[in-house]
């Protein structure tokens, strides 16, 4: 057997295996050129700004942050005081250790980009040889050049603001004394619906369409790292279950800042879902609390007035995608509905896409053609494109997951697949590939040994890895259950993602790895969605179950069902913790890693799209709130949090332990100080993936090599 620590190096150092990917991609309206980020090399952090000229075929890298002349920041460095906990080296250290350029965005003719890097704001010709220069100096929330290129809009300290870019000159376009109240910042909850931003740009640059959000009403909480107690505590707002959620208006703001507020009845839609405004028209989406109808408005920009153009209703909730709405140029709309079991693209009242292709995600809208992601096997992904001139076409054409970017006429397409040693970027024109663009991420020297399947009689899309040496002749493996399970993403895919690297890397340690995609994952369609409302534990317990016993039947022999784990990280870490609290028969341990226990203290939107609302379901809460049930614990269960959580509060993962402890229940507790939610995917992730090992070795009794041992799995007594 082959412990593969290098892998877990890898696996840190090249954050996932991600350095090397282009990303960010922007194509020039003119269709000559495509411009991306993408770091330096396999083991260099530093994020460069690239150019592919699709003329003569030729890769450029526009801008090297380390060029940047940091002569004025670092003249602002020195007036700084250390933070408290810091090495004392302020600001400048912090921009030493930076990783490049952070974001960039351009304007609608690809002239001009401002880009983020070196603590500090700056704009750039988007040409070989432009001299950046510096616009401001610190932190600053989603900046964007207006589609003119004559201004940068931006948030910092929750006002929004502009710089001219011709003479430098700064304005605040909005601002308020509270703390809690923003400008141009969506509102936590709005990550749920996937909406990433607080303000829009009309078309000609002229008018902005810019969110209030008010916290005021909303809870304040404390997330602090105990290992530097001198410092004070991260106040965090957050909006729960239950709870108030954040008040978000919407006003339009012309020349000379003019405000033309857009009203529509807040107290019956509360959620801001999203605003489109293309050359079409401007759109506003709203929901209601209970996500169970949605309308869809056209919005006069000179009066504010609105005008109903579409409503949407499910009893279990309406699913949003960012990117729609929109309108086109013809007037008409452009949305999903739910449709035979089908996430399908409207426009008009007429579906453009067939029953059973579910829409995945919208890439944009480009003189009325829409560049798209859908799937018919949830396994695979495609990018298509739709126009009312040429209809409906897909753009990727091999196996493989595969996402966009650009336009449906110059199309950048991303390939992902099993069988590649990395993924393949390609540029589409015409029905052809014209062009490429290179990568070069970490090979993880790593070999995959994946089985795909469909399992037990709801075909759950279930994945099977083996050490890839293992002979039939070799005995049975312990098996690791190694699920997500939740609303959020797909684990098992014709892919060579990270996480079925890590997957791969437990199976080469002697697990038969069995990854299942069970109900509630997306991908299957509304009425697989949909059928964990209410309860997200019976039907994705039994969905594992099932796939565990079909792989056995598939394969007598491989699998030594007297030793089975599983682990699982957040929406994952709930449903191992669960699975081993309900199904102790069939596992045997569990790994819980940063997974919500307290259902009542996470987010509102999308605790309340799985329970509803607790006054209303208040028994939905207290049935799968695991703590009420410490005392049933029989198996060995590992919990890891990271104390700087604040999407998951470590007081989930301290009140089962805390529970479990009154119940004498034993357990283990990994606490990682000064981590937040995503540490498994930082430079510990190898060590906490070795932690992971080494309990599973012990809870089921495996020999420290990973292989030949017998002895009994432990139960906790009664």
């Amino acid at each position: 057997m082959i412990r593969h620590d290098e892998f877990l190096q890898q696996h840190a150092d090249t954050r996932c295996f991600s350095l090397g990917i282009p990303h960010t991609f922007t194509v020039s309206p003119d269709g000559r050129a495509v411009f991306f980020l993408r770091s330096l090399a396999i083991d260099d952090p530093l994020t460069c700004l690239w150019m592919l000229d699709l003329t003569s075929g030729e890769e450029q890298m526009l801008l090297d942050p380390r060029t940047l002349d940091t002569r004025e920041l670092d003249a602002a460095a020195t007036s700084d005081e250390p933070e408290p906990g810091s090495d004392g080296e302020g600001p400048q250290a912090a921009r030493q250790s930076d990783c490049g350029i952070v974001g960039y965005t351009a304007d609608a003719a690809s002239r001009w980009a401002c880009l983020v890097a070196a603590d500090g704001l700056w704009i750039s010709g988007l040409e070989p040889g432009a001299v950046p220069r510096l616009l401001a100096a610190g932190r600053f929330d989603d900046p964007r050049l207006d589609p003119s290129g004559g201004r940068v809009v931006f948030v910092q300290d929750g006002d929004l603001c502009a710089i001219d870019v011709a003479d430098g000159a700064r304005s605040t376009i909005a601002a308020d004394d509270d703390p809690d109240v923003t400008y141009g910042l969506p509102e936590y909850v709005a990550g749920e619906m996937r909406r990433t931003r607080g303000y829009w740009w009309s078309p000609d640059g002229s008018q902005l369409v810019v969110a209030r959000v008010d916290s005021r009403s909303v809870g304040h909480w404390h997330v602090s790292n105990p290992a530097t107690p001198a410092s004070a505590p991260d106040v965090i707002v957050r909006a729960m279950a239950g709870r108030a959620n954040a008040e978000v208006t919407l006003s339009i703001l012309g020349e000379g800042h003019a405000t033309i507020p857009i009203e529509w009845d807040r107290a019956r839609f509360e959620y801001l879902v999203d605003c489109c405004w293309s050359t079409g028209g401007l759109l506003v989406t709203v929901q209601s609390r209970n996500q169970d109808e949605l309308e869809i408005y056209e919005v006069d920009p000179r009066s504010g007035e609105t005008a109903l153009r579409h409503r949407g209703h499910d009893p279990s909730w309406v699913t949003t995608f960012p990117g729609l709405p929109v309108l086109l140029s013809t007037g008409e709309l452009a949305h999903t509905r739910m449709q035979d079991d089908t996430h399908m693209l409207f426009v008009g009242d007429e579906p453009v896409t067939p029953v059973g292709l579910q829409l995945i995600d919208v890439y944009g809208l480009d003189a009325d053609r829409l560049l798209f992601a859908a799937t018919a096997d949830s396994t695979e992904t495609h990018v298509w494109a739709y126009s009312p001139d040429a209809g409906l076409h897909r753009l990727s054409e091999e196996a493989g997951v595969h996402a966009g970017a650009g336009t449906a006429t110059t199309a950048v397409i991303a390939r992902d697949a099993l069988e590649l040693e990395r993924p393949v970027f390609t540029i589409r024109r015409g029905g052809e590939t014209i062009a490429g663009i290179a990568t070069a991420p970490q090979p993880p020297g790593l070999r995959l040994r994946v089985e795909l399947l469909s399992t037990g009689s709801d075909r759950v899309r279930t994945a099977l890895l083996l050490p890839v040496d293992h002979e039939p002749d070799d005995g049975p493996l312990p098996v690791l259950l190694d699920p997500y399970g939740g609303l959020a993403l797909r684990k098992v895919l014709n892919a060579r993602t990270a996480s079925v690297l890590v997957s791969q890397w437990f199976a080469e340690q002697g697990f038969a790895v069995i990854v299942a995609d069970g109900h509630g994952t997306p991908g299957r369609g509304p009425a697989w969605e949909r059928a964990i409302r209410g309860d997200i534990e019976t039907l994705p317990i039994a969905d594992q179950v099932d796939a565990l016993h079909d792989v056995a039947e598939r394969h007598p022999g491989l699998l030594d069902l007297n030793r089975v784990a599983i682990r699982g990280w957040s929406w994952g870490g709930f449903l191992s913790a669960a699975c081993v609290l309900r199904r102790p028969d069939v596992f045997h341990a569990g790994i819980s890693g940063a997974a919500v226990f307290n259902h009542l203290l996470y987010h509102s939107y999308w605790k309340e799209r799985q329970l509803g609302h607790p006054d209303e379901y208040p028994a939905r809460y207290e049935r799968h709130a695991l703590a009420r049930s410490a005392h049933e614990f029989r198996r060995p269960l590992l919990l890891i949090h990271g104390l700087s959580d604040d999407n998951v509060f470590p007081a989930h993962t301290l009140g089962l332990s805390a529970a479990l402890m009154d119940a004498g229940r034993t357990h283990e507790v990994l606490l990682l100080a000064g981590h937040d939610h995503h540490a498994i995917r930082g430079p510990l992730s190898g060590y906490i993936f070795k932690h992971q090992l080494e309990f599973l070795q012990r809870a089921l009794g495996m020999a420290q090599d990973g292989m030949g041992a017998t002895s009994s799995i432990p139960e906790v007594a009664r």
